[in-house]
């Protein structure tokens, strides 16, 4: 049975299937990819997502700076109260 990888990601395929079972491409006869809107740079992220994924990370160091910042002003006011600082 012959095969045959897949121009997308490398996955061996049958050379008789229609599409990929690893990325889901599909194929026409001659075995060349039929693009359609679904697998059409399906791996990379559109300006809307990249811009959430932006904003996210943004919030998150935010957050994550935030949280850190009380936890030593807490420390210390711990420290002081007990007199060890």
């Amino acid at each position: 049975m012959a095969v045959y990888r897949c121009p997308k990601c490398e996955h061996v395929v049958m050379k008789n299937a229609k599409r990929c079972i690893n990325c889901g491409l599909y194929f026409d006869l001659d075995h060349e990819p039929v693009l359609t809107e679904g697998n059409i740079d399906s791996t990379e992220f559109s300006q809307n997502e990249k811009r959430k994924l932006v904003i996210f990370s943004i919030v998150a160091g935010i957050v994550i700076l935030a949280l850190f910042v009380i936890y030593f002003l807490n420390k210390n006011e711990i420290l002081k109260i007990y007199g060890l600082k």
